[in-house]
């Protein structure tokens, strides 16, 4: 059943403030512009670190300090703690990213419902109307019947199709 009386988001950017969101991703993508490409082949060959892993990779950087003498000089420490701390912080930003992009396509994807349940009880109240015997509403009824692709078919419900297409997935 459509619930028409609970509109949970109401909500709408105005252009400068979409632009100006924009901008501020398109200035975060820049400064992540020594972010790499990699194919999806690289990923899965490469080694994810965990965070035992990193535990490793600190205690072996409090050893390299003290065995400069077996170090080989294209072994750097600095470059191997900037990769450490590079990780971490990436990882940070990545969960936040994460978390954002997520209730972005759930509200994207609530929006999306009630824009739809609101034109579906209109266009039941036009095809009822038109039954009826209201030319005005038979005349929207044929325009709006072109675009809805929801129809329901052979006689039976929409819970009863989304059954069986649930069936089908599985």
């Amino acid at each position: 059943m459509i619930d028409l009386t609970s509109n949970r988001i109401s909500a709408l950017l105005s252009a400068e403030e979409l632009a100006a969101t924009k901008s501020d991703l398109d200035k975060v993508s820049q400064r992540l512009s020594f972010l790499v490409q990699l194919t999806q082949k690289e990923i899965e060959r490469m080694y994810k670190i965990s965070d035992a892993d990193k535990t490793f990779v600190r205690n072996c950087l409090a050893e390299m300090s003290g065995a400069s003498d077996i170090t080989p000089p294209y072994l750097n420490a600095e470059e191997i703690s900037r990769d450490l701390a590079c990780n971490e912080q990436l990882l940070e930003l990545e969960n936040t990213l994460s978390e954002l992009l997520l209730n972005v396509r759930r509200n994207r994807i609530l929006a999306g419902k009630e824009a739809y349940n609101g034109a579906s009880v209109f266009y039941r109240l036009v095809a009822t109307a038109a039954r009826s015997g209201s030319g005005p509403a038979q005349a929207i009824h044929e325009r709006l019947q072109k675009h809805h692709h929801h129809k329901i078919k052979s006689g039976r419900s929409r819970a009863a199709q989304r059954a069986q297409q649930a069936k089908q997935v599985d």
